[in-house]
This record gives C-alpha cells, structure tokens and sequence, in this order.
C-alpha cells in the first residue's frame, strides 16, 4: 500500500531482465474491473481471497520472474508460507507517515480513500502496520523506504 512495489518490481525485471506479475493488475485482469471497484462490488473479504488465489496460481509458473504483491497479501492465510518456498521474499518498508504521504487523497486506493483527513488516515495506517506486522527473519531482502518517492532509493546500479 503505498510503498512503491509496483515501481520497484518493474525496475528489477528490467535489471533481472524477468517476467513481472502484479498481482493486483492481475486481479484487475481476471475480474475486469479495477480494485477500487471489487472492493465496492465484493468487499475486502472476497478481495483477499482472489488475491491468494491469484498469487498461488502465480508462484506455480515454471520459470523465474518477479512478482509483486500488496502489503497485506503475505499477512492473509498462508500466502507468506507460498512466497517463501517458492523464491525470494522483497520487503519494501516504509514508516506510516511516509506511506500516508504517498496515499493521501488517491481515489485509486479503496481502503484509504475514506479517509477525509491526513491524522485519520494515519491513525488507520499505524493501526494497520501492527496489525499485519511480520517478523523481519521471513523476509530474504528487507529495504527501508525512507524518503517521498520510493524509486530516489533505487538505481540500477544499487539494486543489489
């Protein structure tokens, strides 16, 4: 939510020169309508579902690539225990107060566009970050994302 995934899974398929996979757009694909909308149609419930199913069915394609999931995908049923056994685990970290200075005011995020104030949403994002807390030990890569924009961290040059 916010920390810059989809960005950074580009630029490492890019550098890795692999497939990538955003679970998201692939949800939007099969679903033929954008999350904002399942979210409205289906609710969260019926999001994370698709969301596991979608990210087990694509660990299991053959070959190597980079998949990008949410931030709440590894905390839901045992989909952390799939990213794990079937590759490396990436973990963008970001600070509440800098996720809700990427988030605030977008429509295009249905959990947070409630929230008509930026202390409200920060509130909720705090919340929400120990709610879903993993342990560091389950991640093999763990960046901090420390400034406004999550790609001034990376370059080609310093991904690794």
């Amino acid at each position: 939510m916010g920390s810059g995934k989809s960005n950074i899974g580009r630029q490492l398929c890019d550098f890795l020169d692999l497939p990538h996979y955003d679970i998201d757009e692939e949800i939007v694909a099969e679903a033929g309508y954008s999350i904002s909308t399942f979210f409205e149609i289906e609710g969260e419930d019926a999001f994370r579902q698709k969301e596991a199913s979608v990210l087990l069915s694509t660990l299991k394609h053959p070959s190597p690539a980079i998949i990008s999931v949410g931030g709440g995908a590894p905390c839901y049923f045992d989909n952390i225990k799939h990213m794990i056994r079937h590759g490396y685990t990436f973990y963008l970290k970001s600070s509440a107060q800098s996720l809700c200075h990427r988030i605030f005011g977008n429509p295009k995020r249905p959990i947070v566009k409630k929230y008509n104030s930026f202390e409200k949403l920060l509130s909720f994002v705090e919340l929400h970050l120990k709610r879903i807390t993993m342990p560091n030990h389950m991640f093999d890569i763990i960046k901090i994302a420390r400034c406004s924009s999550p790609y001034r961290n990376y370059s080609r040059r310093r991904m690794f």
